[in-house]
């Protein structure tokens, strides 16, 4: 080194021993060569060392190295060593040595003048942001978090413990939102290397917490906020649904309102068709509209009555037995409704999956939204060019609670509030 001309700074030695962390022996020996070339090791070369031990859980020599290091005039200990030690100590079950080290990292930081390391190992940003959050300096924490950034670690989401790390610490200290809006951030950073892993493994762990603290609606917002959320969130739509018949029924009311309007002005169920160009014409308008008076006026008996003699004569009509569906959800025959989708199903009728998203408009109409959401799931397993489109199922039902009371996403912020 000395005759290559390195010998005057510590950094080449520095990048030497963070090449050979993992072997505490072989830092050593480049630390004794740093020396005996006539050079002072830095608060670096006895960071790398420090954590080269904690590495190995060698704790007794981390703590000789920490001690060397404190006795060596020319060095000015750093708070960034001491979050490292700290955490090494923490991960050995030394509790009371990590929390003396945290106290002398929550002194340093208090001084106005924070001298910043000149770097770290991926390990040590873990460290460092650890012994950060538990100090409650989150800001500071997210500074390390940045400059792991740019350092281009961001490329390792999958592998890399940081944003974990960084999230968990929000979340023991109650800081749920601000976990939430960092998620929110990252996930819709264009990054490549982050990948769907990594956010819906954050995404899952907040959902969890909220889900323990009874807030769904900020559950469901972590569910919504993963682009793969029923594989990240299976039971999250259900719990949110059964969240808000149970618990905000003078939102959703179970009754409100006879007909489910679109933006437009058009009925929801109509504006949802498929295949319209082939929906079957009625043979006799008269009869039609004969059925279409039975059920209006609630003798849904006698409708079911003339829609089997019409049929039997070989009439099929789609918007008829969607009529008879709303006729009895109406009245709240419910199960009655339901058993007659399923013997249709069973008849294997064309197009009844139609009558299944008629049947999940009506459910969710009149606030039962968790037998609603399993209607709409019939309706897309029934639909083999949406069979497995989740995303696009649950938007559909979402859309359909949202048409039918004129809320948006504000609309559900201000009720949470009214609950609160």
């Amino acid at each position: 080194m000395k005759e290559l001309g390195f010998a005057l700074s510590p950094r080449p030695f520095n990048e030497i021993m963070r090449f050979n962390a993992s072997k505490p022996a072989d830092v050593l020996e480049v630390l004794a060569e740093l020396k005996k070339s006539g050079v002072s090791p830095d608060n670096d070369s006895y960071r790398i060392c420090i954590s080269s031990f904690g590495l190995k859980y060698d704790l007794d020599g981390m703590e000789r190295m920490l001690r060397e290091m404190e006795t060596q005039p020319h060095i000015v200990m750093d708070w960034c060593t001491y979050a490292v030690v700290a955490e090494f100590y923490d991960r050995g079950f030394l509790i009371d040595k990590a929390n003396d080290a945290l106290e002398k990292v929550r002194v340093m930081l208090q001084k106005k003048r924070r001298k910043p390391p000149n770097y770290l190992l991926e390990t040590d940003y873990e460290n460092v942001i650890k012994s950060l959050g538990k100090l409650g300096e989150f800001d500071e924490a997210m500074n390390f978090v940045k400059e792991w950034e740019i350092l281009g670690n961001f490329r390792q989401l999958d592998v890399s413990n940081i944003p974990c790390t960084i999230i968990e610490e929000y979340i023991k200290n109650g800081k749920l939102q601000e976990a939430f809006y960092k998620i929110r951030a990252w996930s819709r950073t264009e990054k490549r290397g982050w990948g769907t892993f990594g956010i819906g493994g954050l995404s899952r762990l907040l959902c969890k917490e909220y889900i323990k603290v009874g807030n769904m609606f900020q559950a469901f917002n972590c569910f919504r906020e993963t682009r793969h959320g029923f594989q990240v969130h299976p039971v999250v739509p259900m719990l949110f649904f059964k969240y808000l018949e149970e618990e905000c029924g003078s939102f959703f009311p179970l009754r409100c309102t006879g007909s489910i309007k679109h933006v437009t002005g058009t009925i929801f169920s109509e504006a949802n068709r498929v295949h319209h160009e082939y929906l079957t014409q009625a043979s006799n308008m008269d009869y039609k509209n004969s059925i279409k008076s039975k059920v209006e006026s609630g003798k849904l008996n006698e409708a079911m009555k003339m829609v089997t003699e019409w049929e039997a004569s070989g009439n099929y009509d789609l918007n008829i037995l969607k009529m008879i569906i709303e006729g009895y959800c109406k009245k709240s025959f419910f199960m009655e409704a339901e058993a007659m989708v399923e013997a249709w199903t069973r008849e294997k009728r064309p197009r009844v999956s139609e009558i299944w998203f008629v049947l999940a408009s009506q459910y969710q109409l009149y606030g039962k939204l968790v037998r609603g959401f399993e209607c709409m799931k019939r309706c897309f397993a029934l639909t083999p060019e949406l069979k497995g489109i989740y995303g696009m199922m649950f938007w559909t039902f979402m859309n359909g609670i949202q048409y039918s009371r004129g809320m948006d996403a504000r609309g559900q912020q201000q009720h949470q509030q009214q609950l609160l």
